[in-house]
């Protein structure tokens, strides 16, 4: 699972990727530079790909995804760690977000 927040700290973004339920690398930053780094924010009509490089990146994923989910806002750890335990336990992703109260808010439909 990755996490990012583009607004993390008051001058840096945050992304974080996390296996079986652990963090397991970070990176905070502000490139300073003409672009924004870590700390822009997906806008509404940005093109967005999973499995490659943009849209017109040419090194394409070969392994497996087993679900996909936007949330509106980056999950805390402890978010991470209660869907990476109800996974384990075989329950979906789809099926934890249908209850009346999951640990997150729904993801964003795309």
């Amino acid at each position: 699972m990755a996490t990012y927040d583009g607004q993390a700290y008051p001058a840096s973004g945050q992304a974080i990727i996390y296996l079986d339920g652990a963090q397991a690398d970070s990176h905070v930053g502000n490139d300073g530079g003409a672009g924004t780094g870590l700390t822009g924010n997906v806008k509404t009509g940005q093109a967005a790909a999973m499995g490659r490089e943009g849209h017109t990146g040419g090194n394409y994923f070969t392994g497996y995804i087993d679900d996909v989910a936007i949330w509106k806002r980056a999950l805390t750890p402890a978010e991470v760690e209660t869907l990476f335990q109800a996974g384990e336990a075989g329950q979906s992703l789809g099926h934890l977000l249908s209850l009346p109260s999951p640990c997150c808010e729904s993801p964003v439909h795309v």
